[in-house]
């Protein structure tokens, strides 16, 4: 079996009959599909969207503070401060 474009209908077509001429390897193929969707179940990655959700919160707020820090500065470097 070899790897067919998806844009290439007759690949496909020909893929697929090779599927269902061949009972060993369709089976062999639903039990690879039945894998890797218990694999990407939510319940498996829902931890992996929380870290790159932190991750991502993180990085934003960082920004905002260092955005923050660098107007108090130029506001104090537009400001006269008046001598004691």
């Amino acid at each position: 079996m070899k790897l067919v474009n998806i844009c290439d209908e007759d690949g496909l077509l020909q893929a697929t009959n090779g599927m269902i001429d061949n009972p060993e390897l369709a089976w062999t193929c639903a039990d690879n599909t039945k894998k890797t969707v218990e694999d990407f179940r939510l319940e498996n990655v829902i931890g992996q969207w929380a870290d790159l959700c932190e991750r991502g919160n993180r990085k934003v707020f960082i920004n905002v503070l260092e955005s923050v820090e660098n107007e108090t500065e130029k506001l104090f470097d537009m400001q006269e401060l008046p001598s004691l």
